[in-house]
């Protein structure tokens, strides 16, 4: 079984007793999608295709509203189907993953301008992973 270490908020958590808490299975599928769409394509030196273009495409740009929910659709496919070869890569490498941590299908992603700041973006993206669960994650995003 993988796992990868809790974050939140970018930081590591931790438990009572000072250990790094991890995540496993649907909390995992969950974390990656979101650590890949918030990683700006090209910030990690040693894995340049890992992120996802969102920041490039939407920060200081003005575009039509149609447009640029377009420009941040495309991204936030891109990252995902990023994401889902990387579980493929790990897969044939022999590195064991559970059903429940890989994308099967995107299943949705709504992008809506906020109410009530015009410079943020609710993204909301659904995938359903190989044990057929639906995973969900609802952020912000602001440009």
């Amino acid at each position: 079984m993988s796992f990868d270490f809790k974050l939140e908020n970018g930081d590591l958590e931790f438990d009572g007793s000072g250990d790094i808490l991890k995540v496993f299975n649907d909390n995992k599928l969950r974390q990656d999608v979101v650590k890949i769409i918030i990683t700006p394509l090209g910030s990690m030196p040693l894995f340049p295709w890992y992120g996802s273009p969102v920041t490039e495409r939407a920060i200081g740009r003005t575009l039509d509203a149609r447009i640029l929910n377009t420009e941040l659709t495309n991204s936030l496919q891109f990252a995902i189907r990023n994401l889902q070869a990387l579980q493929g890569e790990q897969e044939k490498s022999g590195q064991f993953v559970t059903p429940a941590e890989i994308i099967s299908q995107i299943l949705d992603i709504s992008i809506q301008l906020s109410a009530y700041d015009a410079r943020q973006y609710n993204v909301s993206v659904a995938v359903a992973s190989r044990r057929s669960n639906i995973v969900e994650e609802s952020f912000t995003l602001s440009t």
